[in-house]
């Protein structure tokens, strides 16, 4: 190429072998634009071009890149979701994405949550205690003017029983209970929302697992067990509950705890929910539902107060009620207190 200068005017000037080519015009038509499309059509002219290579490497890299923004997209609104079939044909579109491992794992979550039955009880593990699934739905929490509706888009799985003695030595080492001339099935007493805590985290450690107090939503939901009964299991609080020291045909008996999962089970197949010990939950104490989660996880407080629920083996008929709520510091224990595990399913 030359530079020609006419009466002030330079323009360009090309020999023979340096004149622009269809080819090279097309090629830097796409490389401006930088769009799949551009690139596609030069190949579509040029498939064996002296820019052949270039052109497809840059429209695969914008492919992909589009791919993947595609992909998070698509993630983002099913990642959560239970519909295996959209979950496949999101496996089938993106084989080799960068989400479709998890995908994958939660394909096999949908169709393991399929195989189970809501009541069903199973073992997570040698270590880990019996576990009841509760499955996805909504109820109305609380009773008159303070009621809400909760709403759990997922199942989740609670202690078939409260945690006994023979549990908490397996994982603690010592027995903090008053009551060890119980039997070894008896729950543990005498712990705190502290203590539990700690149980719950060398639980963990020990099993591989994420078990955690239940909610106080996740609580109740699992005593009602989809009905609206005054105690979890029944309208008559003798057939499902340690109470009262103990019902009137018990009053002989020792005032203490009693062996788990001696009464009546709830329709669910939970026992002691109302009665035995009060069960610490997840939730600091607020005493309104005013503000709480819809959505059933645990709602957080200013730390002095933790709710306990269900009532326990010295409590009267009112406080062994489903929607009787009691609270006490996190460090306090007393001989009434004990509680249940919980854990996202599966």
């Amino acid at each position: 190429m030359v530079l020609v200068c006419s009466m002030g005017i330079t323009v360009q000037s090309y020999a023979v072998e340096d004149m622009p080519t269809a080819e090279s015009i097309l090629w830097s038509v796409a490389q401006k634009k930088n769009l799949k499309e551009s690139y596609d059509i030069y190949l579509a002219q040029f498939p064996e071009g002296k820019f052949a290579n270039l052109a497809r490497a840059a429209a695969n890299k914008i492919q992909a890149e589009q791919l993947s923004k595609e992909e998070n997209a698509a993630w983002t609104v099913l990642q959560n979701s239970e519909d295996s079939i959209a979950m496949q044909k999101f496996i089938d579109k993106y084989p080799k994405g960068a989400h479709v491992a998890l995908a994958k794992i939660r394909m096999a979550n949908i169709h393991k949550v399929a195989e189970y039955k809501p009541g069903q009880s199973f073992k997570g593990c040698v270590m880990c205690p019996e576990m009841v699934i509760v499955p996805a739905g909504s109820f109305t929490m609380g009773e008159g003017n303070n009621a809400h509706r909760v709403n759990f888009l997922a199942p989740f799985v609670i202690g078939k029983k409260e945690v006994t003695q023979k549990e908490w030595v397996a994982i603690m080492g010592g027995n903090p209970s008053k009551f060890k001339d119980c039997d070894e099935n008896c729950p543990v007493d005498n712990v705190s929302w502290n203590d539990a805590q700690e149980f719950i985290k060398r639980l963990n450690v020990k099993t591989g697992k994420t078990y955690r107090l239940p909610s106080e939503a996740e609580w109740e939901y699992a005593c009602r067990a989809g009905v609206q009964q005054e105690y979890c299991g029944s309208n008559e609080a003798d057939g499902v509950a340690w109470y009262g020291v103990y019902s009137a045909a018990d009053k002989k008996i020792t005032r203490a705890s009693r062996t788990v999962a001696t009464k009546k089970a709830n329709a669910w197949g939970l026992f002691d929910m109302s009665g035995n010990v009060a069960e610490w939950t997840e939730d600091g104490y607020h005493q309104s539902f005013d503000g709480a989660p819809a959505d059933g996880t645990a709602w957080k407080g200013d730390g002095r107060g933790y709710v306990l629920r269900g009532g326990s083996w010295e409590g009267n008929l009112t406080q062994v009620r489903a929607a009787y709520r009691d609270l006490d510091g996190p460090s306090n224990r007393d001989v009434t207190y004990g509680f249940r595990i919980a854990r996202k399913f599966p």
